[in-house]
């Protein structure tokens, strides 16, 4: 069983302030006669630890006065944040109006499925305790897919007046227990910041941040609209150096794109952002991939030069794949980060099962998979990968993590009828040529990585995660090899 610790994630809740959302709230439940209010600003932010990838979604936020049932929903939708992205940022989700008056305890409410990302391998973990203040270990209150708590707090919102709260997901608290095994599980911290804490973020670097859809784009004066929601803001852009800034913001308004705004000053009052960063988000098809630029087709395409990009996942021709934007250099867009969308693919054309490999039988092309309490038959008869019999056999012997993608699943009986698989395996390299290693993980294999995306400096001795797809009689076939680290003496 592994145990990893996680970051810092902290929600900001500004009374009397105004900006975006990506839902909406409201007054709820008695106001005890209160006819005078303020407004509520939601934000985000992390601090980013092991992970690369910690992709949650929150769906509603409320204050509550236990004593009088006073409540107000400051958030209510489905707001999903990858907040790997918000390292010494605050990303602006809402903003409420809420009766003046005390509250003495928030309620949030979060999917119980949380996907992290450490070292390239993904995982979808399970949101099953919280900690309280004490740090006592608390079972969440979870239905089919959403889960809730409930955290002391006293939080006065003042008429006429700006009040805040910060929220602390407090990750470097959180535990994650196997990562990337079967099972794997995610116990959160909540809990109050003060007043203090969020000026000394504040005064570390931390800078709010706004995404929405730009409107109103003006070159001449260097401003445009931002409009996320009900929510509109005025975003004035002079101080922003990123080469081509403006053909950026060009193709931002003209195909809608979700774009986000740091702001080095942010007036909360006047919905104002003097930006210091701009980016924005794209989501297409690689075609006519060189050494450095593809063709990324989303009605319309354009040329993407990615020299210098962060690349999550391996870039093939015909990938669907996420594409964030800083710029352009008078021919291509300029991508900073690049992540394919694999599984995305994959589940938009099926399910996608993982576990553990048992009763194979290769006559009839079937093999049990099991995952925690559940098992699913899988018939792999339509899949076409070289050697599978091998694989799946090398699988069932070492009890091997695999995937397993369905192009027709009935949920009825758990059948499952596959079109591709592969597995993952963690070992030492040895033997090391130009196209093939040893792979020691007791037993010991070859395998061919010509033609595979490595993570990392490819050497003897060190401990690799291999992933698999097939036998070449010879060897088993990688496409994936991310290298944890090299052994000392």
């Amino acid at each position: 069983m592994r145990k990893y610790v996680l970051l810092i994630l902290l929600l900001f809740l500004t009374a009397l302030a105004a900006c975006s959302g990506g839902g909406s709230g409201g007054e709820t439940a008695s106001t005890g006669g209160t006819t005078e209010s303020g407004s509520v600003a939601l934000f985000i932010t992390d601090n980013l630890a092991d992970f690369s990838q910690v992709t949650a979604t929150i769906t509603e936020v409320t204050l509550l006065h236990t004593g009088s049932g006073t409540s107000c929903s400051i958030f209510s939708g489905e707001e999903t944040v990858n907040l790997a992205e918000l390292a010494s940022e605050s990303l602006l989700l809402d903003i409420t109006n809420c009766p003046a008056q005390e509250y003495n305890r928030i309620r949030v409410e979060t999917n119980s499925s949380v996907v992290l990302t450490q070292n390239h391998i993904t995982d979808e973990c399970t949101f099953v305790s919280y900690k309280d203040e004490h740090n006592n270990t608390n079972v969440l209150e979870c239905d089919d897919t959403v889960c809730s708590l409930e955290i002391n707090g006293i939080v006065n919102v003042f008429a006429d007046q700006e009040n805040a709260l910060t929220l602390d997901f407090d990750l470097k608290e959180f535990e994650v227990e196997n990562f990337g095994e079967l099972g794997c599980t995610a116990t959160m911290k909540v809990k109050p910041l003060s007043h203090d804490d969020v000026d000394d973020k504040k005064e570390e670097g931390m800078k709010e941040s706004i995404k929405g859809v730009v409107s109103e784009l003006n070159i001449e004066t260097h401003t445009f609209t931002l409009t996320r929601e009900k929510h509109v803001f005025t975003v004035l852009y002079n101080n922003v150096s990123q080469e081509g800034i403006d053909e950026l913001l060009t193709l931002a308004q003209d195909n809608s794109l979700k774009t986000r705004a740091v702001c080095s000053l942010f007036n909360l009052e006047s919905n104002e952002c003097t930006a210091s960063e701009i980016n924005v988000g794209v989501e297409g098809i690689i075609s006519e991939l060189t050494e450095t630029t593809f063709i990324l087709t989303f009605n319309p395409e354009i040329n993407v030069y990615y020299t210098g990009a962060k690349i999550c996942g391996t870039l093939v021709n015909e990938a669907k794949a996420e594409v964030m934007l800083s710029g352009f250099n008078g021919t291509a867009y300029l991508a900073y980060e690049v992540e394919i969308r694999k599984d995305h693919d994959v589940k938009d054309a099926g399910e996608l099962i993982k576990g553990i490999v048992s009763e194979l039988n290769i006559e009839a092309r079937t093999f049990t998979l099991t995952r925690g309490e559940h098992s699913f038959t899988i018939l792999y008869n339509d899949v076409l990968q070289e050697g599978i019999d091998e694989l799946l056999t090398l699988s069932q012997e070492n009890g091997l993590k695999t995937r397993v993608v369905c192009s027709k699943f009935n949920p009825d009986s758990n059948e499952c009828a596959a079109s591709e698989v592969d597995l993952g395996v963690g070992g030492i390299i040895s033997g090391l040529v130009d196209t093939t290693f040893l792979l020691t993980f007791n037993p010991e294999i070859s395998v061919d990585y010509s033609g595979a995306a490595v993570y990392g400096a490819l050497a003897n001795e060190a401990e690799a995660e291999v992933m698999l797809f097939g036998f070449n009689g010879t060897d088993y076939l990688a496409y994936e090899i991310e290298i944890r680290e090299k052994l000392t003496d």
